[in-house]
């Protein structure tokens, strides 16, 4: 579900993967061991997941992170 919670969440996971690979790696074994999978797959489908994802998923936090990192610097949109 990575791929598409990170496409939720306005993130491109082909250009994080080339510069966090070792990050993403990491990120998708989280993942695939998470127990929330089920209810992450529901609100993906239900395109809940960008406002509840933080309330359940172990990679919230480096997400949050990456979504600072794609935001524009203030001046330069």
């Amino acid at each position: 579900e990575l791929p598409r919670l990170m496409h939720a969440l306005s993130l491109d996971s082909d250009r994080i993967r080339h510069i966090h690979a070792t990050l993403m790696r990491d990120m998708s074994l989280t993942c695939s061991g998470c127990t929330a999978a089920v209810r992450c797959r529901h609100d993906l489908d239900q395109g809940r997941a960008r406002t509840h994802y933080r309330e359940y998923c172990p990679n919230a936090e480096i997400l949050q992170e990456l979504q600072g990192e794609s935001a524009p610097t203030p001046g330069h949109a």
